[in-house]
């Protein structure tokens, strides 16, 4: 069999188109997105009207947590509350001081959990208790230790 340059232009051709149907769509084609680890700030879940009870270790109430509005963001493993209301009940033994009521506009919770951002006409009250009198206490931001 005898190689004229007719057949090595074919086989030529044909190499190229292939090497060019391999490649082209490989080029043309947009690339996959890709996983960065870095989250979006776009709330993954939000809760209207919520209550959330606090347990202590000897089965009373240690705080209650409510608000209008919660939304959490994934991108901090923040959480932010519309119109928080606070409830912080003493962890005596006689469990006779009243609870320390804390409001405001917004409230933040950590990403531990452990603290909470209060801000905008933040007002803490204290009722009379057995060996304290009342107060309070207004501010534009209070941080408080839910520990």
């Amino acid at each position: 069999m005898t190689w004229d340059i007719t057949r090595i232009v074919i086989v030529m051709s044909l190499l190229v188109f292939t090497g060019l149907f391999w490649w082209l769509p490989q080029v043309l084609t947009a690339p996959a997105m890709k996983l960065t680890g870095i989250k979006s700030h776009d709330p993954d879940y939000y809760i209207e009207n919520f209550d959330v009870t606090a347990m202590s270790e000897r089965g009373r109430p240690k705080y209650i947590l409510k608000g209008t509005g919660l939304v959490h963001f994934p991108n901090e493993e923040s959480t932010r509350i519309d119109r928080p209301y606070l409830m912080q009940y003493e962890q005596t033994g006689a469990q006779t001081d009243p609870p320390t009521i804390t409001t405001a506009d917004t409230g933040w919770i950590s990403a531990d959990g452990n603290r909470i951002l209060m801000s905008g006409n933040v007002k803490v009250l204290k009722g009379p208790g057995q060996n304290s009198t009342s107060a309070e206490i207004t501010a534009n931001q209070l941080v408080i230790l839910l520990n």
